[in-house]
């Protein structure tokens, strides 16, 4: 990446602290240590990316000939860059070696990419503005200001992948406060220190960033969106992208065979054996009323004070069936049904009814509870369930 030299001089004590700034590819170097306190440590000279700006910071590890520790966090506190370690037996003025993990870098460093490439593409394009990016080592999320719809989405992606294989050289720029304004910037700047990091994607992007980033488009290799939820868009890159792009394809192939179509007409034949399938649960569930409302054909109807007991024996209760079949009743009617199982099933208007109701018959013995409007449950007892309900409505 290029930087200005003019301003270096000036801003030493900031581009030592950020030497990725003008060196991203470099995760190995000596530094001296300039402060420590407790397993937090100030280098000298620094490349290890802090977290900020919505990517996790570097990770890796320092060592001198007798002693080495993790680089387990890194973090900006009052404008210094300070490494936090797993553990420390360091010195002040000790000289160390540093070594960066490099594979977390680079992925973190292309998925970042990735987003500047995203964020331009959709507010050029579709006026679709970035409010807030997160980028991680798999999946990273954009999230936009408004919904996205999968037609955008495909056209924006398929653009941002050409772009991609375009080789758009990436470049670090800087500037002070005097001569900013003139840019025609995509996102907003804030007044971190006396300098200001622009990172320009050639002939595309142009947004102040502090965070790590690829020199070519090309080493991005592909983006694929993992998921899409109203404003939000999760994305990978690089091999991860093409592993995951791999098993999708493989995913379609097998659902190909199993419904017997080909890969082009999935949707319609999943969307026709769904329609049957809504359809003959729909026939189902009828035939099924159908033959619960012959067995209700024999029913005991008593009234007792303001209410009506309606008794019915069935083969099987089935719940779902059952609720469906009757739906909301009036408060005055409880339905009781029992079947050979001796399972029972009582169905009530009202749902304190039903609550004292089923705490009445679980101090009797009986076994079973349930939520709302219905008590269902076991009956070992020899007491006929009708008589026992009745006796508590004659007593309440």
């Amino acid at each position: 990446m290029k930087h200005h030299h003019d301003l270096y001089e000036k801003n030493k004590a900031i581009f030592d602290m950020k030497k990725y700034w003008l060196n991203p590819q470099i995760t190995t170097f000596s530094s001296e240590i300039k402060e420590i306190n407790g397993r937090l440590i100030r280098l000298n000279e620094n490349y290890f990316y802090p977290e900020g700006g919505g990517q996790p910071p570097d990770h890796g590890v320092i060592s001198t000939e007798t002693t080495q520790s993790s680089v387990i966090d890194v973090q900006e506190i009052d404008n210094e860059v300070w490494l936090k370690l797993n553990k420390n037996e360091f010195q002040p003025n000790e000289i160390i070696s540093a070594k960066i993990d490099k594979s977390r870098r680079i992925n973190l460093s292309r998925n970042h990419t990735s987003q500047h490439l995203i964020s331009a593409i959709f507010m050029e394009d579709f006026e679709y503005d970035t409010v807030k990016a997160t980028i991680d080592l798999k999946s990273s999320e954009i999230e936009f200001d408004k919904k996205l719809n999968w037609d955008i989405l495909e056209k924006g992606i398929n653009k941002v992948n050409s772009h991609i294989l375009q080789s758009h050289p990436i470049n670090s720029k800087f500037f002070d406060k005097e001569n900013i304004s003139d840019l025609k910037l995509r996102g907003n700047i804030s007044d971190l220190h006396s300098i200001y990091r622009i990172v320009e994607i050639k002939d595309v992007d142009l947004n102040p960033c502090g965070g790590t980033h690829v020199e070519n488009t090309s080493e991005i290799q592909i983006v694929a969106v993992r998921k899409l939820e109203n404003n939000k868009l999760k994305f990978i890159s690089g091999h991860d992208a093409e592993a995951y792009l791999t098993k999708q394809t493989k995913l379609i192939y097998k659902i190909s065979n199993l419904i017997k179509t080909s890969p082009k007409s999935i949707f319609q034949e999943l969307e026709r054996i769904y329609t049957n399938n809504i359809d003959m649960k729909k026939e189902l569930l009828k035939n099924k009323h159908d033959i619960l409302n012959l067995q209700l054909r024999n029913t005991v109807s008593k009234n007792i004070h303001n209410f009506t007991l309606i008794y019915s024996f069935v083969n099987q209760i089935e719940r779902s069936i059952i609720l469906s079949y009757y739906g909301e009743i009036n408060f005055d009617k409880i339905i009781l049904i029992e079947d050979q199982n001796s399972t029972f099933f009582v169905l009530t208007g009202s749902q304190n009814l039903t609550s004292d109701l089923s705490k009445y018959l679980k101090n009797i013995g009986l076994k079973g509870g349930g939520q709302g409007n219905f008590i269902m449950g076991n009956n070992p007892t020899k007491f006929k369930l009708i008589d026992l309900i009745e006796t508590y409505l004659s007593s309440s």
